[in-house]
């Protein structure tokens, strides 16, 4: 590629979004944030909504912003799973795309599985059950609005609406599709059982193209003219396809809003031992699958922050957690009551003093407590790997934006006994650009994507410093509470 030749990634968060500019220069990716900008969803009708015409008009404000002297060759998009839009006869969305932190989709589980069957559903898809997964959102949807569904002519993940705004066909995009719950994991097409069962056309859907399809060439966005690529469209797909592993007994943790804890592998599991320990399998680059359990993230410290007016920045609040004693008290991550606080400081609270624990002390005491528990949630989803899949891990990569946690990174090298290596911080970004890269053909194959990654962005390892005991001492407590907050609901019920 011409040294002045540039890749543009669209990187969409849970929130937030950015345009991305990347080169290769003298055998490194050099890597340009463009445009950032905020997109929360709104409350609408009663649901949170997604404002796609905003990201849109983001978008392509970034890619205004790109010189019109940079020879841009192509464009890619990513962003988190599960959410849609379904597209009427007009070739417009229905109604604004529904968000996954609605609620209401936890009602129709129940209903769901009893007409799928929950162990067949997963044998199928090989897919976590998560109350906001498509599936749900669908089965919700035909409940309350099944004349509104009806009018349903095609049906479009988050990424593939917005690459079709920017030109491209309307087409579902592999990795983000298997997120749904409705995909065959094997045939890597729509389970047409659950969609007969479901009440929902066929027709909606398109067979998935793979992580790396050129879609268009020659697209005209404002001053340049390029080719809009399908990379690995989940965020995840595209983090993981720019974790520089080494061997095929490394683990990764791509850190952000949520945590995703797995290995890439290449076929799927879709066993009794990972549906009972509620593990996925998503699909990857060069078919690939992720097999990984999504737990809750950094989440719970935003959100702390956000709700305590008197929490310090992330910088200051991290330096106060290194300087508390840790396991002074402990939280189950994954906790429902975490998903959607009104406060997150009150949902902790309301947490310890149900459970019988000491709060800890300020910000920085609040703060421990969540890195602790989310580090003890990664060590309980990486002994269930080894467990299900029959080999010890040599080593972790985690990526993402908690790699710049040194706290964080730290603590999980101690309390797991292994090297962690962290970064690229820039991952589901950096994995977007080198997808298309070898889309183009200016990288070979994917080994040689993830060596220009490492030499371009080395890892920084943290080695074991510290016994694992008092680890493993707090991961026995920490499941003593849950089983006790277990036992307590279900009396509560019951009553």
């Amino acid at each position: 590629m011409p040294a002045s030749s540039t890749l543009l990634a669209v990187d969409l968060g849970a929130g937030s979004g950015r345009v991305i500019a990347g080169r290769l220069s003298e055998g490194k990716l050099e890597f340009n944030e463009i445009h950032r900008f905020g997109s929360p969803p709104r409350m609408e009708d009663g649901l949170l909504r997604w404002d796609a015409n905003h990201i849109e008009t983001e978008i392509r404000l970034g890619l205004s912003l790109v010189s019109s002297d940079a020879h841009v060759v192509s464009l890619g998009l990513d962003s988190w799973a599960v959410d849609f839009v379904l597209v009427g006869e007009d070739g417009n969305p229905l109604e604004a795309p529904r968000c996954y932190r609605n609620e209401h989709t936890r009602e129709v589980m129940a209903s769901t599985f009893a007409l799928l069957g929950e162990k067949a559903v997963y044998q199928s898809t090989g897919i976590q059950t998560l109350h906001f997964n498509t599936l749900f959102q669908f089965a919700a949807w035909k409940q309350a609005s099944p004349a509104t569904l009806a009018r349903a002519r095609r049906f479009a993940m988050m990424p593939d609406w917005l690459l079709h705004r920017l030109g491209g066909p309307l087409v579902n995009e592999l990795s983000n599709s298997s997120s749904t719950q409705m995909l065959d994991a094997r045939t890597r097409d729509w389970d047409q059982s659950t969609l007969k069962a479901l009440g929902v056309e066929p027709s909606l859907f398109t067979k998935p193209v793979w992580p790396g399809t050129v879609l268009t060439e020659g697209t005209q966005l404002g001053p340049h003219t390029l080719s809009l690529v399908a990379p690995a469209t989940h965020d995840t797909g595209s983090a993981v396809a720019a974790v520089p592993f080494t061997d095929q007994t490394s683990a990764y943790i791509c850190t952000g809003t949520w945590c995703l804890i797995g290995i890439e592998s290449t076929q799927a599991e879709t066993g009794e031992a990972a549906r009972a320990a509620n593990f996925t399998n998503e699909a990857g680059v060069d078919g690939t699958y992720r097999f990984l359990k999504n737990c809750m993230g950094l989440w719970l410290i935003q959100q702390l922050k956000a709700s305590w007016p008197e929490c310090p920045d992330f910088g200051p609040l991290t330096r106060a957690a290194r300087a508390a004693p840790g396991f002074r008290a402990l939280v189950d991550a994954d906790d429902p009551s975490f998903f959607q606080p009104a406060s997150m400081k009150a949902a902790l609270e309301a947490y310890w003093d149900h459970s019988g624990q000491t709060q800890p002390e300020g910000p920085g005491g609040y703060a421990r407590a969540c890195i602790d528990s989310l580090v003890l949630a990664f060590c309980k989803t990486l002994e269930e790997i080894q467990t299900i899949r029959g080999f010890r891990l040599s080593q972790i990569h985690l990526v993402g934006g908690g790699c710049q946690n040194t706290l964080l990174c730290q603590l999980t090298a101690d309390a797991t006994g292994l090297p962690v290596l962290a970064g690229p911080v820039e991952a589901s970004g950096l994995g977007n650009l080198v997808v298309q890269a070898r889309a183009l053909g200016l990288v070979a194959n994917q080994a040689e994507a993830r060596r220009l990654v490492a030499h371009s962005f080395p890892p920084v390892v943290y080695r074991p410093q510290a016994e694992r005991e008092p680890w493993l001492k707090a991961a026995r407590r920490l499941a003593d509470l849950k089983a006790q907050q277990k036992k307590s609901t279900t009396a509560g019920a019951r009553k």
